[in-house]
C-alpha cells in the first residue's frame, strides 16, 4: 500500500523536514536559473551575458548536487522501487522543465 509508506514516512520528523528543504532548495535553484536568464536577454555586452550564464550554469550545478543529496537520503531510508522511481522521474522532470525555460524566448 502505497499510503503505509507515505504514513511511515510522515512520522518521523526529520524526513519532513528534509524533503520541505529539498523544495525549498529548488525554488533557490530556480531564482538563480531565472536570473541567469534574464540577464542573459537583457544584456547586450559580453560581460551581461558572460555573467547570465554563470549564473546559469551555477543554478543548475546547485540543482545537481540537491538532487544528488537528496537521492543519498532516500536511498538512506530504502523506500520501495515504485516511490523511488517516482521520485527520480520527478527529479528529472524538474531538471528537464528549468532546461526548457532556460533555452525558451526572452523573459
Amino acid at each position: 500500500m502505497p499510503f503505509v509508506s507515505l504514513s511511515r514516512l510522515a512520522k518521523n520528523e526529520s524526513h519532513v523536514k528534509l524533503i520541505f528543504d529539498h523544495v525549498k532548495n529548488i525554488g533557490v535553484c530556480a531564482l538563480i536559473i531565472a536570473a541567469g536568464k534574464w540577464q542573459i536577454a537583457n544584456q547586450f555586452s559580453f560581460y551581461g551575458i558572460l555573467v547570465g550564464c554563470i549564473l546559469a550554469a551555477s543554478g543548475f550545478c546547485l540543482l545537481f548536487l540537491n538532487q544528488e543529496f537528496i537521492i543519498h537520503q532516500i536511498d538512506k531510508y530504502n523506500p520501495p522501487r515504485w516511490l523511488r522511481g517516482i521520485l527520480h522521474a520527478y527529479i528529472f522532470m524538474i531538471a528537464f522543465s528549468l532546461l526548457i525555460y532556460l533555452l525558451g524566448g526572452k523573459s
